[in-house]
């Protein structure tokens, strides 16, 4: 999955003064010294989390048409081309309409009538050209990435002219939050749909009952085990799940998720807040 940087960041998440200011420097004799150094924090939190921080435009190399292309590098900003190459290295840029792009999740799925392209040379027969990062600005990176780069910084500085050590632990801590937000985004391989109840008059007093579709996600399903409830006159399994998608602010409980032919009540929320980027719910399957 090779991938190629097309537009580097304009800026560094961290400033010139804001790194000073941490490493209680007072003078300009180290300030291109420091400016390196930002630079190299910044690269190495990056390669640590998986993450662009600031925007920068990239392409991403694949040899093949897998059924869902995943695309690195999160936050996802924008997809913009996907273009495929033929055995005579002919470019054809496929049309937007042919595709979903799920920003939240990162990953790109042929649309429903479209079939996936055939006849690809063997190599790099695939580029999707994307934009990625938190934002323009150096407020736009969270709070917690910045605070880790600072502590790269001084780490580097102290340590600087010595041989390459290992990257201390509370710097390591700082970045692990982001770091596992990827391992679990990166599981959103299941496309399903979300389900609120609807109460529709029918004229006599009385209302239907109908459930509609409210948004289409990618999810991750994991059995928790099974318990058995006993009813009125008969004994029924009920087996629950935990499925996680990416945080939204309109998911509570007694909702559905229907995946595929499956349907699921949901019980209850998880939602660790605006730090954490993917919400768990608890969920019954239904018979």
């Amino acid at each position: 999955m090779p991938l190629e940087l097309n537009t580097p960041p304009s800026i560094e998440p961290v400033t010139l003064a804001e790194a000073k200011a941490h490493l209680k420097v007072d003078t300009t004799d180290d300030d291109a010294l420091i400016t390196a150094l930002i630079a190299a924090a910044r690269a190495r939190a990056e390669w640590h989390t998986g993450r662009a921080l600031i925007t920068q435009g990239w392409t991403l190399w694949l040899d093949a048409w897998p059924e869902v292309i995943a695309i690195p590098l999160p936050p996802l900003q924008a997809v913009a081309s996907v273009t495929t190459y033929g055995r005579d290295d002919a470019a054809h840029v496929l049309d937007g309409a042919s595709y979903f792009v799920d920003a939240a999740s990162g990953r790109i799925a042929l649309n429903e009538g479209h079939a996936p392209p055939t006849d690809l040379r063997r190599l790099n027969a695939v580029a999707v050209a994307f934009t990625a990062g938190y934002g323009d600005a150096e407020a736009d990176v969270p709070a917690l990435l910045k605070e880790a780069i600072l502590e790269l910084i001084a780490f580097l500085y102290e340590n600087r002219g010595e041989a390459p050590a290992e990257l201390p632990l509370d710097c390591l801590a700082l970045l692990a939050p982001s770091s596992s937000e990827i391992i679990m985004l990166r599981t959103l391989n299941q496309r399903a749909a979300l389900l609120a109840r609807v109460l529709t008059p029918d004229g006599g007093g009385g209302f239907s009952e109908s459930w509609d579709a409210f948004a289409t996600v990618w999810i991750a399903l994991f059995p928790l085990g099974a318990d058995d409830k006993v009813g009125a006159d008969h004994l029924e399994s009920r087996v629950r799940h935990r499925i996680a998608l990416r945080r939204r602010g309109d998911l509570a409980a007694g909702q559905r998720v229907q995946l595929g032919a499956r349907l699921f009540r949901v019980h209850g929320v998880l939602d660790g807040g605006a730090k954490q980027s993917y919400t768990t719910l608890l969920c019954e399957e239904l018979s």
